[in-house]
């Protein structure tokens, strides 16, 4: 959960940074891969962390990607809204602009990431 929150929180910060039309941003998919090949999330401190270039490699963040999909489709998961969103944002289910509205909401419901 950690992991999509601080996805969502860094796609909010991005489409804040565009100085022209705050939702014409990135595609959601590609802003995922990209974030899970750039960050981590520390186990121990709860921090977003960058991923060291020489420490992983091409194989191993594949892996990664890989489980983070595969822990994202568990069954057990189905019942929580927040994965819920997370996967129709990621399989493009929704528009760009339902995508900003949602983190619009959820920047004005948590104060801010």
């Amino acid at each position: 959960m950690g992991t999509l929150r601080a996805i969502l929180d860094s796609k909010w910060n991005e489409a804040m940074m565009t100085t022209e039309d705050p939702r014409m941003f990135s595609d959601f998919s590609d802003f995922t891969i990209s974030w899970l090949s750039t960050f981590s999330i520390d186990r121990f401190s709860r921090k977003i962390t960058l991923n060291a270039e020489s420490s992983e490699s091409e194989v191993g963040r594949e892996q990664s990607l890989a489980y983070f999909y595969i822990d994202l489709m568990n069954p057990v998961l189905n019942k929580l809204w927040e994965v819920i969103t997370f996967r129709e944002f990621l399989s493009a289910e929704t528009s760009s602009d339902e995508l900003y509205f949602y983190l619009h909401c959820r920047n004005m419901l948590f104060r801010g990431p």
